[in-house]
């Protein structure tokens, strides 16, 4: 049977009587089922809240080149379950401010908990926007590919 010794006290404990962390993450609503409480059930249901209310058509309207584009986002859920310090890095300023409006807007959260205590939890959540090709670069696409074909005739 393992014993644990701690030399500063000089007291020796049997294993079994160190303290269980009982650590519970953040979830929302729709996770409340004890089977659902699980990191695929929060990032399906924050990306579905994020897809809901971020405007699709804002990459286009800044004319933003087509292609993946990454937008990293770091928050922490409050021992209250409301998404409080913010962080966004995201290819345009615009996009930065448009991912804030919608963070605010999330439903409260259940709150993590440590030992049955609501705590504090961070995040790090990286999300994908796939920007097609805007009329712009359509045109100039276009515009390339014929004189290409004129060059080789």
């Amino acid at each position: 049977m393992p014993f644990i010794i701690l030399s500063q006290e000089n007291i020796v404990k049997n294993e079994n009587s160190l303290p269980q962390r009982n650590e519970e993450s953040p979830f929302f609503r729709e996770c409340r089922r004890s089977d659902k409480r699980t990191n695929e059930c929060f990032t399906k249901q924050f990306l579905k809240h994020f897809k809901r209310r971020f405007n699709a058509e804002l990459p286009y309207k800044l004319d933003l080149p087509s292609g993946k584009k990454s937008i990293f986002i770091k928050l922490r859920i409050n021992k209250e379950g409301k998404i409080d310090s913010i962080q966004v890095n995201a290819p345009h300023p615009k996009v930065e401010q448009e991912v804030l409006r919608v963070l605010r807007k999330f439903p409260r959260l259940n709150p993590g908990k440590l030992n049955g205590v609501p705590v504090p939890v961070k995040y790090q959540i990286p999300i994908y926007l796939f920007v097609e090709e805007s009329k712009s670069e359509r045109k100039a696409r276009r515009k390339r590919e014929k004189l290409e074909k004129r060059s080789k005739d």
